[in-house]
């Protein structure tokens, strides 16, 4: 038996440009600086277009920014922003809904304060990825009066199949 379909994860990742809207400079940087992440996010243009109401709901999703606005920093160490520019959340990590057969746990999202490079301030993103290849196998390929043992087998040789 054959796989019906490839497992998928999609993801998206890089500056896209999204921006800290209805603040100014100075109040989007307050903000980072006193650590008011929940205000800052309820102007972040990216969260707008996913929530329910926007036109990419359903279509990605991103883990929460418990970091400050990586946009437009100094390039020095830490979280200081040019004094004309509004701190944004231009850097970003996206996911596509899952496929059958996944399951995804964001571990760790976070950015690099350090990094005085750009302007940018560098994320990283770590994620789990949980296979279940038994909702992908054709019907009645694992009979169910097939023991466990039985199944793993036939599941190992199916994903030693796809993988080739």
């Amino acid at each position: 038996p054959a796989l019906r379909a490839a497992p998928k994860a999609v993801f998206v990742f890089g500056d896209l440009n999204y921006r800290t809207e209805g603040l100014s400079p100075e109040a989007a940087a307050d903000l980072a600086e006193a650590r008011d992440l929940d205000a800052l996010r309820r102007h972040d243009e990216l969260e707008h277009q996913l929530a329910p109401h926007g036109p990419f709901h359903g279509t990605f999703a991103t883990p929460r920014c418990d970091f400050p606005p990586t946009f437009k920093c100094d390039k020095t160490p830490g979280f200081t922003y040019a004094p004309n520019r509004v701190p944004s959340y231009t850097d970003r990590v996206l996911l596509a809904p899952p496929s059958l057969g996944i399951a995804v746990d964001c571990l760790r999202y976070a950015a690099a304060a350090d990094v005085a490079s750009s302007d940018h301030k560098p994320i990283a993103a770590r994620f789990d990825l949980h296979l279940d290849l038994l909702p992908l196998l054709p019907p009645l390929a694992a009979p169910l009066h097939a023991d466990r043992n039985d199944r793993f087998k036939l599941v190992r040789d199916l994903v030693a199949t796809w993988a080739r």
